[in-house]
């Protein structure tokens, strides 16, 4: 549904048919051989991969994916060792069966999903609304009714690139918040996908003043929050342990004193997802500074936190997220 983003954010030009191409080192220097070929034939791959999509009906396409992830987790062990020590740091309690259950179903939601992503295309908006139900779509309505725009957060669960094609086809005005990719090729493809679906894609590099303004018109600007912020973010709990975590969502829900709307996928079976709307978090008055960016960072949180412990094969393991340590003392 969006990217983790940065509160600064360099001047770039606006943004043209929902998308701003982003302003990478690629697109200042010519690339080595080596690299241009393999980019030309991870692009020629998606290429492949989406015109798959296009052509192969839904139901099918997600039995591919969850076969692919029985594969990637059984046979290819891909990150598999990254992903059991994230779960059972996170489920302690969990016997080594149920470590490896979680992690296989993780890999075969991801499968489907990605699947699904590659069948946008051709998703029609009336075949979104058979697929997924909703819940508390009313709290979005709510939120934009003070005028002052919302920032919607979701995490790496269930498939988030769904819930954010279902949020911008309900007629909301959606804005996703896009990370720096190496292959701008195939990055063009994956906006393109999102674009087609009604979503708006913030460029990493646009302004600040770029998410500031489009929360005053009463816009949504989405982020996926859950990834490791290194040094940039600020330390709150997850799943027990301290998680650098982006301050963007909680430095402009604070400047802009609108709320912060969470929002996730729950897949149902194979064929069918539930996307719940949770009530909005604001910003809380009688904090200031650092201490208010990780009160409203960590209670937004909370609410991944409570999602990922009832459904935790739709959480995406494969992330380091705990990578970066607190340096010592109090959480900073």
């Amino acid at each position: 549904m969006g990217a983790r983003g940065a509160s600064d954010r360099r001047v770039a030009p606006a943004p043209k048919n929902g998308f701003q191409r982003p302003m990478t080192a690629n697109t200042k220097k010519r690339l080595p051989l080596q690299k241009r070929i393999q980019y030309r034939i991870e692009w020629a791959a998606l290429q492949l991969l989406v015109g798959f999509g296009s052509a192969v009906p839904l139901r099918v396409l997600r039995r591919i994916g969850r076969a692919l992830g029985w594969i990637a987790w059984r046979g290819l062990r891909a990150r598999r060792r990254v992903v059991v020590e994230n779960i059972s740091r996170s489920f302690p309690d969990a016997s080594t069966a149920r470590v490896d259950a979680i992690g296989l179903e993780s890999y075969q939601q991801y499968g489907m999903s990605l699947m699904e992503f590659a069948g946008f295309r051709t998703l029609s908006r009336r075949k979104l609304a058979e697929i997924v139900d909703v819940e508390g779509m009313e709290h979005i309505g709510g939120a934009l009714s003070r005028g002052r725009g919302a920032v919607l957060f979701s995490g790496h669960f269930g498939n988030w690139e769904l819930l954010g094609a279902r949020v911008a086809q309900s007629g909301y005005p959606l804005h996703v918040t896009d990370t720096n990719h190496s292959n701008e090729l195939t990055h063009r493809v994956i906006t393109d996908l999102r674009v087609r679906q009604g979503m708006a894609v913030i460029a990493p590099d646009e302004p600040s003043a770029r998410m500031t303004g489009l929360l005053s018109e009463n816009r949504l600007v989405s982020y996926l929050a859950d990834q490791d912020a290194r040094r940039d973010g600020i330390f709150v709990e997850f799943l027990g342990r301290p998680a650098s975590t982006v301050r963007g969502p909680a430095i402009f829900a604070i400047r802009k004193n609108c709320p912060i709307v969470p929002l996730f996928m729950i897949r149902k079976g194979i064929d069918r997802h539930l996307a719940v709307v949770e009530s909005p978090i604001w910003p809380d008055p009688s904090l200031k500074g650092r201490e208010a960016i990780r009160d409203l960072t960590q209670r937004y949180t909370r609410v991944l936190e409570k999602y990922v412990r009832a459904h935790p094969g739709q959480y995406f393991w494969m992330h380091r997220r705990w990578k970066t340590k607190p340096a010592g003392g109090p959480w900073i």
